[in-house]
């Protein structure tokens, strides 16, 4: 992972908010790391047994895309070959199907190479897999030709040092989503209530803040007047008198918080 291509792609991927960019710098990483003929991103899978993915990405790099229907090929007689390795492996980072089936002959006679991997073109096959509890949550599949030979210790190696990255990456966009998805409903919530609503963490620091709360915080921190010249949210800074108060809500009752907001604002403005 010292090459240029591999670092600009762990920093795309560290910094990736939105699902697609995600895929684009893993696209970029697998490509960088490990040499392969087609990439597969199969993602949250609500039944990996039957290889049912929520979704299933194909590398823009890959050479050839398969048809839809012939992922049945891998539930039905993939999984024959591999579920029982799975199931005695659980959390493993990365595998190779060589060393599922180490004998090449039973690979080349399996109906699933028959069926599925010859159909394309593709001799050899590794995987990373990233999993939640005791199951497969989300798996990405490395197809080779024959001319390319199977994949090296060095490069199963390199596939296994990625796997905290992308872990880390996904968990950071599950982070991100599940907090748009959380404003989205207290924005949907109190966007039809008439006060300004400024939800504070554990450690003072924003959550949610209504329209009106911005501009009234714009109004406490800059003026009225001052703050006119600004839109709300670019200059909105939680007041620190509104910190403190809320370090310690135990110190102010109702009639002093409403006291401490009407004295501001009358005598700072």
């Amino acid at each position: 992972m010292q090459t240029a291509p591999a670092q600009a792609a762990l920093l795309n991927l560290h910094g990736a908010l939105e699902f697609l960019d995600l895929w684009k710098a893993l696209q970029d990483l697998f490509e960088a790391i490990v040499p392969h003929d087609s990439l597969i991103m199969s993602v949250n899978y609500v039944d990996w047994r039957s290889e049912f993915p929520t979704k299933r990405l194909w590398s823009n790099h890959s050479r050839i895309f398969h048809e839809a229907d012939d992922w049945r090929y891998v539930a039905q007689d993939g999984m024959a070959i591999f579920q029982l390795f799975l199931d005695t492996h659980h959390g493993i980072r990365a595998y190779k199907h060589s060393e599922v089936v180490p004998e090449p002959r039973r690979i080349v006679a399996s109906p699933y190479y028959r069926k599925y991997m010859i159909r394309y073109g593709w001799r050899y096959s590794a995987h990373l897999l990233l999993w939640k509890d005791e199951e497969i949550n989300t798996a990405f599949g490395l197809r080779r030709r024959a001319d390319q030979g199977d994949f090296t210790p060095a490069e199963m190696d390199a596939l296994s040092s990625i796997h905290p990255h992308v872990k880390v990456a996904f968990d950071h966009i599950c982070r991100h989503e599940e907090e748009r998805q959380r404003r989205q409903l207290l924005e949907g919530f109190y966007r039809a209530k008439p006060d300004a609503v400024l939800l504070l963490d554990w450690n003072m620091e924003p959550t949610y803040a209504s329209q009106d709360a911005l501009a009234l915080c714009a109004a406490w921190n800059l003026g009225r007047k001052q703050a006119r010249n600004y839109t709300p949210r670019a200059v909105f800074v939680v007041p620190q008198e509104v910190k403190i108060l809320g370090a310690s809500p135990e110190a102010f009752d109702q009639d002093h918080c409403h006291a401490l907001l009407h004295s501001h604002f009358r005598l700072g403005q």
